[in-house]
């Protein structure tokens, strides 16, 4: 067993065949998922591996559950399953397989549905490797590898992936796949990667894999567009186009999630308005509460004390008009009991007197009736005044002005 440290891309692998896929379908009523992770044939022209097989018997599973990504990122989150099939190929269980309730999985569902290609890719741990020199071969999975190449003999899996291009040669350059990992592996053969298959000439075919050597010619941008300028246009073309295109899906995603966020405020605006109107009623409800707690607390003084008066009880109503609960409140708005029940009593004293002295005198009214009743003739003579007048005036006689 060795350290070594290995770029995290270099973990993950897309089996571009045309038997691996990634598809959401239904089963006895269930939505599910219906993918093969990895054929077990080669996968060709990796990245960092080159010419790669992985020993189906040599996968290692050491846990109950795994999850299904999108493009391996932690963060988008498709789904997940028990310990996938190992029959012929590597597969998700349809039986074991469950959807979660993200918008990477809404999405994937539906675009699945609509036909989108999607394809299958693996993260896996190797931890025993197999290097196939150029002139040697190795069987793996009962198939047949020509060096240059390597076989993964033991390896454990870790999650599955549903992708556009998986992590194939168009990968290489991207940050994440050159993020190092040190991992212990054991080695057979040689530890080194192997080269990629040469076009050599005739005399070089002559020569051993020791005896090779590899010329790096330094290209220099200039020199390139003074020996092959059309190259040179195709290639800044291609990069144009590919950052275009980049640039304009992500734009697109962004202008989505803005528009997203747009309703989601306009709704979260028009909840907090009807929140606030709700607000409002239970306040409303509350102020309309406590005035008549008040109110009953001083209609409970006003009938103790009342009740343990000599005064006749047709008066009471008329009695508690003159002395109000909201000339008695503190600053908080609470009734000061102690001065509204002094201030009752002193209008109970003061009914009382009248009503003493009405006894006294032999004289049925109060001197509160007095006044009103004064009021009331007074009331009484300016109307039969104004009736004379009236009279006198279609009679054509000279009205009363005493």
């Amino acid at each position: 067993m060795k350290k070594v440290k290995l770029p995290k891309g270099a973990l993950r692998l897309v089996d571009a065949g045309k038997d691996c896929h990634a598809l959401a379908i239904e089963k006895d009523g269930k939505q599910t998922m219906n993918m093969t992770i990895y054929s077990g044939k080669f996968i060709e022209g990796h990245w960092y591996w080159g010419k790669l097989g992985i020993e189906l018997t040599g996968i290692k599973f050491d846990r109950s559950r795994y999850p299904v990504l999108e493009n391996h990122w932690t963060g988008s989150k498709i789904g997940h399953m028990g310990k996938p099939l190992v029959n012929g190929g590597l597969k998700v269980n349809p039986e074991n397989f469950e959807f979660v309730s993200t918008e990477e999985s809404e999405k994937f569902r539906t675009t699945s549905k609509e036909g989108f290609p999607y394809q299958a890719s693996m993260y896996a741990i190797p931890t025993r490797i197999e290097r196939i020199e150029r002139g040697s071969k190795a069987e793996v999975n009962g198939l047949t590898l020509h060096g240059p190449g390597t076989i993964w003999r033991e390896c454990i899996f870790q999650e599955a992936s549903v992708c556009v291009f998986g992590w194939d040669k168009k990968t290489e350059a991207a940050v994440f796949s050159k993020e190092e990992t040190e991992l212990d592996i054991e080695y057979i053969g040689e530890e080194e990667v192997m080269l990629e298959d040469l076009e050599l000439d005739e005399n070089e075919n002559q020569l051993t894999q020791k005896e090779k050597e590899v010329k790096v010619v330094k290209l220099t941008l200039e020199q390139i567009q003074k020996d092959a300028p059309d190259l040179l246009a195709k290639i800044q073309k291609d990069a144009i186009a590919d950052l275009t295109g980049t640039f304009a899906e992500e734009r697109t995603g962004l202008e989505g999630q803005i528009t997203t966020l747009k309703g989601q405020i306009t709704t979260l605006t028009e909840e907090n308005s009807g929140f606030a109107g709700r607000v409002d009623a239970l306040e409303k409800k509350d102020a309309i509460r406590d005035q008549q707690a008040l109110k009953d607390a001083a209609d409970n003084i006003w009938n103790v004390k009342l009740a343990v008066s000599d005064l006749p009880e047709k008066r009471f109503a008329k009695i508690k008009n003159h002395v109000r609960f909201k000339d008695h409140l503190t600053e908080d708005g609470q009734l000061d009991k102690e001065k509204f029940a002094a201030a009752v009593d002193a209008e109970i004293l003061e009914w009382q007197t009248d009503e003493g002295d009405e006894i006294a005198g032999g004289i049925g009214t109060s001197s509160r009736q007095f006044d009103e009743k004064t009021t009331n003739e007074k009331k009484l003579a300016e109307e039969n005044k104004g009736r004379a007048n009236s009279l006198l005036a279609i009679a054509g006689q000279e009205q009363k002005t005493e």
